[in-house]
């Protein structure tokens, strides 16, 4: 499994537990957002474009690759740094904050930062590298106290 898909697949877990387990979380994606329609347009005119051109393959993958990248979209008023999951814990609503690192993956300091304002406001923030780990620090309702 490459390095992505191990996270979506922990993020997944870990978001499935929480949530049975006495929170109330999610998964919360910040990179942005994908114009489709724009993208349509920017390849609708590369098309016309190159159509008439002799053009190598690897010019046309370029200037795809180009047109689908100016498709991504600031999400307006994300905030830089937040956790890959947040929410509450149901009983005490004490703020949850998990950042998941794979691998090399290190946190930026827009995260560190993000993670510190959550612990400063009474919140509970961690970064979780696995499964093992995750399970260690939050127990199953009963094991121990969750928030």
């Amino acid at each position: 499994m490459d390095k992505k898909s191990a996270q979506f697949d922990l993020i997944g877990r870990v978001v499935t537990h929480l949530n049975q387990n006495g929170f109330f979380v999610w998964h919360q994606p910040n990179n942005g957002r994908f114009d489709a329609d724009h993208a349509v347009g920017r390849l609708t005119e590369l098309v016309l474009t190159l159509r008439n051109c002799k053009t190598s393959q690897a010019q046309v993958k370029q200037a795809v690759e180009a047109a689908i990248a100016k498709s991504w979209r600031r999400v307006p008023h994300a905030r830089k740094g937040v956790a890959d999951i947040i929410g509450v814990h149901v009983a005490t609503g004490k703020f949850v904050a998990l950042e998941v690192k794979i691998g090399s993956d290190r946190l930026s300091d827009d995260q560190r930062d993000f993670l510190q304002a959550i612990r400063e406001s009474g919140g509970r923030a961690t970064v979780i590298e696995s499964y093992t780990q995750f399970l260690s620090l939050f127990k199953p309702r009963g094991e121990s106290a969750p928030g």
